[in-house]
């Protein structure tokens, strides 16, 4: 019913230096329909029928049903290289994303894992192998840390002892703690949608 063609930069590299090619996203494709794979939204997926690799840099989906939203399945590749050893049922357990798997995890974005600390913190450092795709150019930053608080008053706390230089998602009965920073405050509208499951709407 449909066909879309994608054709990839060359000399794209995960960040552990191996390869990024059609196979990655193949595994994507695979991974996100395999039955053992949980949780996962398959709207769209559910209508190809597979992704043909014509070679490493030309991509091929093939679609049984006509998907309108096709551009949204082009998210993100898979390394298969890592993952093709570890069943997908025990990937959904967390198998090749543990605490000690996650600096071992290449990605393909500005950022690779550094290191985490549950609870506290995750450490992000610049992936020699990644260019921006416009520019040509890497990352600006060296490293990002992440940190998570317990609640906003330690959050708040941490902000105000340098410790981060953002915090998001503060409520509006937080806005009084933190109008003494001035300019530093933006309050930002929000758009959220709330699924329900069919059974739970009367």
């Amino acid at each position: 019913a449909m066909t879309v063609t994608w054709k990839l930069s060359d000399g794209l590299k995960w960040s552990d230096g191996e390869a990024l090619t059609c196979d990655d996203f193949k595994y994507a494709y695979e991974w996100v329909t395999d039955p053992a794979n949980v949780g996962v939204v398959l709207a769209g997926w559910e209508d190809m029928s597979g992704i043909e690799c014509a070679s490493d840099t030309d991509m091929i989906w093939h679609f049984d049903a006509i998907y309108e939203g096709y551009l949204t399945l082009a998210v993100a590749p898979l390394p298969r290289h890592y993952l093709k050893d570890i069943p997908i049922a025990d990937q959904v357990k967390g198998a090749g994303f543990s605490v000690e798997d996650i600096a071992k995890l290449p990605v393909s974005g500005p950022f690779k894992f550094e290191s985490v600390t549950p609870a506290a913190e995750l450490r992000l450092v610049k992936n020699p192998n990644y260019t921006n795709a416009r520019t040509g150019a890497p990352a600006n930053l060296d490293s990002i840390i992440y940190k998570w608080y317990g609640d906003p008053d330690a959050m708040i706390a941490g902000f105000r002892a340098g410790e981060i230089d953002v915090a998001f998602d503060l409520a509006d009965s937080d806005i009084p703690k933190v109008q003494d920073l001035g300019e530093q405050v933006a309050a930002i509208l929000e758009v959220r949608l709330d699924v329900l499951p069919v059974d739970h709407v009367d």
